[in-house]
């Protein structure tokens, strides 16, 4: 059992997300592009913007109307020139939807991650009339919250690392005998991942998806028939395929106080500015292990509270290469709590 006192003022890092596996009814395709995740609702919260919306401004006023919309509706933070660069592609203020839907469409994908895209892109590559429905950022996981940032992150740890055993191949940085210690500057690190997801973003922003032929539209989508969607501007779509790629988002775990507790998933992990002096990831999957290692070569205390008695016991994995596993965190300066539930 884990309670407060044992690890006090640790940031919690939850990385306890569970699977729904695709499934097909009809002439409509439920996909989970985002492995380990729940299915999201099929509807999203992000509606058409007004023709008179400016576009995303960079600032440094947190307090401002944009600053806010971002951080509330979108989940990004700070609004800097390359947050701004990305939200001005995958989820623009001032998009504008198509006002001529076709008439029927051969495939709308609602979703605007890596199924969504794929689908509507393909689909409108090969000659067919498709259109995706856009929530909230374009992109998804893989480009906002998962693959393109927690890559450019543990580039950096492992940067970090190697530099830490430069001794062993008779590297010396700095004056023969002098302080060749080695400190990371998170705020930089955040700042170059930042660069990287916003150069990455044009090929999953509405722009880029358009040129495909697919029609894009940004709001919340919901079936009012068996073949027809309306998009939340009134929009109506009908179609002879479906795809529902809404992917999905972290479970949170029922611990009492949680709500209480500064605990973050992978939605807002990548706009950390500081670097938490200490932090516990409940659950031991794939993203929990990269950002465990990764935040331990950052310098940040992490303890990782799993319930099996080994890593990946729950998969299947093989006892003895979760045995290798770990030591090799554990000697990265990762400290594990196997057998163990969450209590408060």
């Amino acid at each position: 059992t884990l309670s407060p006192p044992s690890l006090p003022g640790r940031p919690l890092l939850l990385s306890s997300l569970a699977f729904s596996p695709p499934q097909e009814r009809n002439n409509i395709r439920v996909s989970c592009s985002s492995r380990n995740r729940h299915l999201h609702k099929m509807s999203s919260s992000l509606s058409s913007p007004p023709d008179n919306k400016e576009p995303w401004a960079a600032t440094d006023n947190r307090d401002s109307t944009q600053a806010i919309e971002a951080r509330k509706s979108l989940t990004i933070w700070p609004l800097d020139e390359s947050n701004t660069i990305l939200l001005n592609e995958v989820a623009p203020r001032n998009y504008t939807n198509p006002t001529q839907p076709n008439d029927i469409y051969d495939l709308v994908a609602i979703g605007a991650g890596a199924g969504g895209l794929v689908s509507s892109k393909q689909s409108a590559r090969r000659g067919a009339k498709s259109a995706m429905i856009s929530d909230h950022l374009a992109g998804g996981d893989c480009l906002n919250v998962g693959c393109v940032p927690s890559k450019a992150l543990i580039r950096c740890g492992r940067a970090a690392a190697e530099a830490r055993r430069l001794s062993e191949f008779g590297v010396t940085v700095g004056a023969s005998g002098g302080d060749q210690s080695v400190s990371v500057n998170f705020s930089k690190v955040m700042e170059r991942m930042r660069q990287i997801r916003a150069t990455i973003a044009p090929a999953d922003g509405h722009e880029g998806t358009s040129a495909t032929g697919a029609h894009v539209y940004q709001g919340r989508g919901k079936f009012i028939g068996p073949d027809t969607i309306q998009v939340s501007d009134g929009s109506v779509l009908k179609f002879k395929k479906a795809v529902i790629a809404t992917g999905g988002r972290a479970a949170l775990p029922d611990v009492e106080g949680l709500m209480k507790a500064p605990f973050t998933t992978n939605a807002e992990l990548f706009n950390l500015e500081t670097l938490p002096p200490r932090m516990v990831i409940l659950g031991s999957g794939v993203v929990a292990l990269e950002m465990a290692q990764t935040f331990a070569a950052f310098g940040s205390e992490v303890t990782v509270v799993q319930r099996a008695s080994y890593l990946f016991q729950s998969k299947g994995g093989d006892a003895e290469a979760s045995k290798l596993v770990k030591e090799a965190l554990e000697e990265d300066g990762v400290t594990f709590l196997s057998e163990t539930t969450t209590q408060k």
